[in-house]
């Protein structure tokens, strides 16, 4: 099935509408915003309250504006340059930024919303948008929005590997359980809980697995302390398992699986730290 083009706005629209001309606390219905120099190169121009429904604003220019508590639904930003201005509370709902590109710019990445068609039909328009509102963040050391920007550039991405071009059901499947287990990389609390599931699994199904030097049968504490030992391959040794296929079999594979996965928390919080 051939995916539909991108949201367009179907209405025709004849108003061209000067940004300085709009005031406060208004609605902008079906305009063409313009953005031409000489209207506000006296002081920086601030747009506060203004709801903009289906605005033009494809291949403008806008630099040096301040937008405060602004709503912007199905509004088409497509090869738009948005240059050293300041979204304060803004946000935006189905909107089109293909080809779009901003740079110095303050903008909270989490006050975009999309229908469910972004992820089936285009998510390729907004993995490259995120990545460069992620860019944009990191250029300004605005880590906390170059977070949530690569999360959801990683969430997009998940979506293009599944419904793109080059469709690849394992990677989508690999990328939705890096989401959820690692919160896209940066889920330290998420690789803690998913750590403690590890260790209380192994520690159950080692029940009436495991021996000591003194006795063979060991309660649940005992278990989940052989579990921590495994886990960090630490090994003192007073607990082992008993020589039977399933309990070597079960613990070899956990000492596998705790190297492994040891060295993905680690990077996980490498990145946390670093970005």
């Amino acid at each position: 099935m051939k995916a539909p083009s991108l949201p367009r706005i179907e209405e025709e629209i004849t108003d061209i509408t000067s940004v300085s001309q709009l005031n406060s606390n208004s609605c902008a219905l079906l305009r063409r915003i313009d953005f031409k120099k000489g209207d506000h190169t006296k002081k920086p121009l601030k747009l506060t309250k203004i709801t903009f429904i289906k605005c033009l604003f494809s291949r403008e220019h806008i630099q040096d504006l301040t937008f405060e508590d602004c709503r912007f639904e199905d509004c088409q930003f497509v090869g738009t340059k948005i240059i050293e201005c300041k979204f304060h509370r803004c946000t935006f709902v189905d909107c089109n930024f293909f080809k779009a590109f901003l740079s110095r710019t303050y903008i909270d990445p989490t006050l975009f919303r999309f229908n469910s068609k972004w992820r089936k039909y285009w998510p390729n328009v907004n993995t490259s948008w995120f990545q460069n509102l992620y860019r944009n963040a990191m250029d300004q050391h605005q880590e906390e929005f170059a977070r949530a920007a690569d999360k959801k550039f990683l969430f997009y991405k998940r979506y293009e590997h599944l419904n793109g071009k080059n469709r690849n059901t394992v990677k989508f499947l690999r990328g939705f359980l890096y989401d959820w287990i690692l919160g896209y990389g940066y889920g330290i609390l998420n690789s803690l809980i998913v750590t403690l599931a590890l260790l209380i699994s192994f520690a159950i199904l080692m029940l009436g697995q495991a021996q000591s030097n003194s006795r063979t049968h060991l309660d649940f504490i005992e278990m989940i302390y052989f579990s921590i030992v495994s886990f960090t391959t630490v090994g003192y040794g007073e607990i082992t398992p008993i020589h039977e296929t399933f309990a070597l079999s079960i613990t070899i594979a956990f000492l596998f699986l705790s190297v492994a996965w040891g060295a993905i928390v680690t990077a996980v919080i490498v990145k946390r730290l670093v970005r």
